[in-house]
């Protein structure tokens, strides 16, 4: 049997989702409760900061998932779509895209026994920017989000969900979707500016 391969990502997870500001059930439910709107349609991204599957080096690669469920998202049946960077090498690609695509093993692995339709892979430009505040992501024609964090009692701070199932991290800070519009993959949503609930974290994955 073939050794499964090494890998290391580290960096920045942030996204916008359909649910209302602050009334996502799924996190603090681990998946068990429905959206706010009776469907989750989402972008999350995940932007590398420092990573390797095996040989092929992933430092500076963002990817950016394209999430449709109809319902609860513990119940399965997800479209997934995903968008990379078009900086990267089609082995830097294919090693991100096995990732979050939890054919690798790791955090991700759980997620991918829910999706049933695989919407395809799309390498585009791509321009993340992330301030003290907020965290966006645009990809012309396809992708234009913002979340900023929601400050707790410590000026400057977010709030913190800790100890959830989610696969980025088990601890995130909450967001405010400033900016939600997706049109990709024929998954089309466009949230009310400032409406919307957002989350971010650091994550760190690896499987040795």
């Amino acid at each position: 049997m073939e050794a499964p391969v090494k890998w290391h990502i580290q960096g920045d997870f942030f996204g916008n989702c359909s649910c209302e500001y602050l009334r996502c059930p799924c996190p603090i439910s681990n998946f068990t409760e429905m959206p706010t709107q009776g469907f989750c349609k989402i972008c999350i991204v995940f932007d590398v900061e420092k990573g390797h599957f095996g040989d092929v080096q992933l430092d500076g690669i963002a990817i950016a998932l394209i999430v449709d469920v109809p319902g609860i998202m513990g119940d399965g049946n997800w479209a997934l779509g995903l968008i990379v960077d078009e900086r990267a090498t089609p082995e830097q690609q294919g090693a991100l895209a096995t990732i979050l695509g939890g054919q690798a093993g790791g955090p991700m692995e759980l997620a991918s026994g829910w999706v049933t339709k695989f919407l395809g892979m799309e390498a585009r430009p791509m321009t993340i920017e992330k301030t003290d505040k907020t965290f966006s992501i645009y990809v012309p024609n396809m992708v234009d989000y913002l979340v900023e964090k929601t400050e707790g009692l410590i000026p400057g701070e977010p709030i913190y969900i800790e100890n959830t199932i989610h696969p980025a991290a088990p601890r995130f800070a909450l967001g405010r979707g400033k900016r939600s519009y997706m049109h990709a993959f024929g998954v089309d949503f466009e949230g009310v500016d400032d409406r919307q609930n957002g989350v971010f974290t650091k994550f760190n994955w690896s499987v040795n």
